[in-house]
């Protein structure tokens, strides 16, 4: 092996090694379309700040963990916004899509950059609403479908 090819290879595997150690830790949950309400609620009653929970999904025609969407809400300043997330593959693909779906039902979704993360953020007016909305009319999907959740700085209500 030539020395710039075993510096390369050397490269490749830090790489691999911090994308591995920086990956989120948090437990997964699994849940319904129509438990979301309840997740939200959750959220919105939590004391820890910041706190979160990401809601990802798979559609029939796109099944493959790397093809799932990744939708988002953030507890920040007292307030619960909505994130589309543009980190995810399907996410970046169907920017467009969302951003023309928020705009329509009345939303006005801002892009921000967080943690080196750029996202579209929305903060005003039904956020819940948005985000089931964007599920079951924009992706199809019925409120039995299940969704994983990965929640950080609260707990799910009984």
């Amino acid at each position: 092996m030539t020395p710039v090819l075993a510096i390369v290879a050397i490269a490749v595997l830090i790489w691999m090694f911090i994308r591995i150690a920086r990956a989120p830790v948090a437990p997964s949950t699994r849940a319904t379309v129509a438990q979301i309400a309840s997740v939200f609620d959750s959220l919105s009653a939590a004391s820890a700040e910041p706190a979160f929970v990401v809601i990802s999904f798979n559609t029939p025609g796109r099944p493959r963990v790397e093809e799932a969407v990744d939708l988002q809400f953030y507890k920040e300043n007292g307030r619960v916004g909505f994130d589309w997330a543009l980190e995810a593959a399907r996410n970046v693909q169907d920017e467009e899509l969302f951003l023309s779906f928020a705009r329509t039902a009345g939303f006005e979704p801002r892009l921000m950059e967080t943690n080196g993360v750029r996202h579209h953020r929305v903060d005003d007016g039904d956020v819940l609403h948005l985000c089931t909305a964007v599920i079951q009319e924009l992706y199809g999907r019925p409120p039995d479908s299940p969704v994983d959740l990965i929640m950080e700085g609260f707990e799910l209500k009984a």
